[in-house]
């Protein structure tokens, strides 16, 4: 999965992460933190109700959605603290990324946390953003930026690399 574009920068040489490896990082701290968040939304609103809800009924609820966001933006962070120090998430780590700064330099934990802040707050954007928008705006990025820098990317000053 290597990909074509590469940048130097004190005299290391680092190649740009796959559209491909960018979607599976994604998509593995999705399903992950999803299905965690709403087993725990579940079990939210067993307590709260004493009874199981559909899936659909249970997120017709406004404040399931909204409590479902905060859920899931708190559990990424908590899990991911330690991967943040390396620049990675969970996903990231499975396939072999890393976050730097545009520049190559390390980011620092900070930075990568207040990426993830921008990431998780454009996902909860839908009423500004409708999220096919946001999805087709990162998708003409991934396909077109030279370094494949995503909305978030952009807004945090970081690039998404192979890591070695």
């Amino acid at each position: 999965m290597k990909s074509n574009t590469t940048f130097t920068d004190q005299s290391d040489c680092y190649a740009v992460a796959s559209s491909i490896q960018r979607f599976l990082s994604g998509l593995i701290d999705l399903l992950v933190f999803s299905v965690i968040s709403i087993i725990l939304l579940y079990l939210y609103n067993l307590i709260r109700y004493q009874e199981i809800y559909s899936f659909g009924h249970m997120m017709g609820m406004e404040y399931n959605r909204v409590l479902l966001s905060i859920l899931n933006a708190v559990l990424f962070l908590i899990v991911n603290w330690s991967f943040f120090r390396e620049g990675q998430t969970l996903g990231m780590r499975f396939v072999g990324t890393q976050i730097v700064m545009k520049n190559g330099f390390k980011a620092s934990m900070i930075t990568v946390v207040i990426r993830q802040i921008f990431y998780s707050y454009l996902g909860m954007m839908t009423f500004i953003i409708p999220p096919i928008l946001l999805f087709a705006i990162n998708g003409l990025l991934l396909k077109f930026h030279p370094c494949k820098r995503l909305l978030h990317d952009l807004i945090a000053g970081t690039m998404v690399i192979q890591k070695y």
